[in-house]
């Protein structure tokens, strides 16, 4: 058998024509793929770094505004030189995809937005282009976009699994006041699925989120509730709907207000 690796030509079945792979690339000769804007990280805004070698490959060149499309992965570059990946190089893949998958769609929607590649498609703003392409709300977008960059730091901290928008979204505070280090502190010290609440509690604990409000204690919550009764009855009273309405059905008011009276009664049956 020859040492040399096996080709193959995605697209077609004969070795003189160009297949898809070829074509791809072709095109993208072309036109250069823009740059993807992301936020720089907090400890290193606006801090500029060449391309770094790391046994995944080349990551992307990084300035205050821009990350430069990085270097295909192994399975990428061999099915575009025609050769068949190896099994590590398979599943590399899709372990890549898999965790990277909403860290993609967010840097794909901001060249969309930034760019206005919306007009393509004869939309008038991006908006309406997110709501009717994909049926995304505005809100989540907006969220996907400014999680960019944790979902960024956790790929380069090592995070092996999906992270979805709810994690990313919930980790985000603690990337924005206290930097890489801090997040990649709560991500290892939250246990199981790692899930947003979960997420949330470890930062809590960790003291980079403030502790949630204590409940009310029970005296102030029926103090309140108390207070939203007593202010509809209030306008019940002064716009005189109880006259109005005894006019026409006084038999149904009687009855609304005996209710009302039974449960006075009860409250005080069972609190004095």
């Amino acid at each position: 058998m020859s040492g040399n690796p096996k080709t193959f030509n995605l697209g077609s079945t004969l070795s003189d024509t160009a297949g898809l792979i070829d074509d791809l690339f072709r095109d993208g000769q072309d036109q250069a793929a823009p740059p993807v804007p992301v936020q720089s990280s907090p400890a290193n805004a606006g801090e500029a770094t060449g391309l770094e070698q790391t046994e995944a490959g080349v990551l992307a060149s990084v300035d205050d505004k821009f990350v430069i499309a990085s270097a295909a992965d192994p399975f990428t570059r061999k099915l575009a030189a025609g050769v068949i990946p190896t099994l590590e190089d398979c599943e590399q893949h899709i372990v890549a995809l898999t965790t990277q998958w909403l860290l993609g769609v967010g840097r794909a929607l901001v060249v969309i937005r930034d760019y206005e590649r919306f007009l393509e498609k004869g939309y008038s703003s991006f908006t309406s282009y997110i709501r009717a392409e994909h049926q995304w709300h505005p809100t989540y977008v907006s969220r996907v976009i400014a999680d960019i960059p944790v979902l960024e730091a956790l790929s380069r901290h090592g995070v092996d699994r999906d992270v979805n928008e709810g994690q990313a979204t919930a980790l985000r505070p603690v990337w924005e006041k206290h930097g890489e280090e801090a997040l990649f502190e709560v991500w290892d010290a939250t246990p199981g699925k790692r899930s947003a609440a979960a997420l949330e509690q470890t930062a809590r604990a960790k003291g980079y989120l403030d502790q949630l409000a204590t409940s009310h204690k029970p005296t102030t919550t029926f103090a309140a509730e108390a207070g939203k009764l007593r202010a509809i009855l209030q306008r019940v009273v002064k716009r005189d709907l109880a006259q109005t309405a005894a006019s026409e059905d006084p038999d149904e008011v009687k009855k609304v207000v005996a209710e009302l009276r039974v449960l006075l009664d009860e409250i005080e049956k069972k609190t004095l």
